[in-house]
């Protein structure tokens, strides 16, 4: 398997008993036994959209307001319930929402901020998906990513391997390569928030 940016050999590694494949350049890592996406939406399908979902939501906004750029946002990967877009809609945003499982329909419109709250870990094709993503932002857009980055000396013990529906793991400075290769800055916004801004 070659790494997705850049074509690098990539090494098998075990962890938890399972296999995965690591970017020896970008620290990349990404497990080799996934599962078929209607395997993936049976396990979205027991999600809880419920009260407690709702107030995390609420948590998750406060935290990235001050992150959003302009007025048009998209909250990719929304689940069943597009919980952010319709919060940010209540503070005068203009929202829209996008599920591979959910809502398909793919949106047209250019947006100012793309959002993906625990997202990033479950693209089939993460390197790819950015790159659309960077199509669809206006000048000096945004893609807020929240993802939890690993610990290279914990990954053996590390609790979100073992959700069969994370697929990808990265460090930060596995992102921030990424970006020099797709032209974008890169900051990290909190431990696992992480802002990637279009340069023009």
């Amino acid at each position: 398997m070659e790494c997705f940016y850049d074509h690098f050999p990539m090494e098998k590694k075990v962890y938890q008993g399972r296999s995965f494949y690591w970017c020896p350049h970008c620290a990349f890592l990404r497990k080799e036994q996934i599962l078929s996406p209607k395997e993936q939406k049976n396990r979205y399908d027991y999600h809880q959209v419920d009260e407690n979902y709702l107030k995390y939501m609420n948590r998750i906004v406060q935290k990235i307001r001050p992150l959003l750029v302009g007025k048009k946002i998209l909250d990719f990967g929304c689940g069943k319930l597009p919980a952010l877009a319709n919060l940010l809609k209540q503070e005068g945003y203009e929202t829209f929402y996008y599920d591979l499982f959910y809502f398909p329909k793919k949106i047209q419109e250019q947006m100012d901020t793309i959002v993906m709250i625990e997202v990033f870990e479950h693209l089939e094709d993460p390197w790819e998906t950015l790159k659309t993503c960077i199509g669809q932002l206006n000048s000096h857009g945004k893609i807020l990513i929240k993802t939890q980055p690993y610990e290279k000396d914990n990954l053996d013990s590390w609790w979100y391997l073992r959700d069969d529906t994370h697929l990808n793991f990265v460090l930060p400075s596995t992102l921030r390569q990424w970006c020099s290769q797709l032209g974008l800055d890169f900051h990290q916004a909190d431990e696992d928030i992480f802002v990637l801004s279009r340069i023009s």
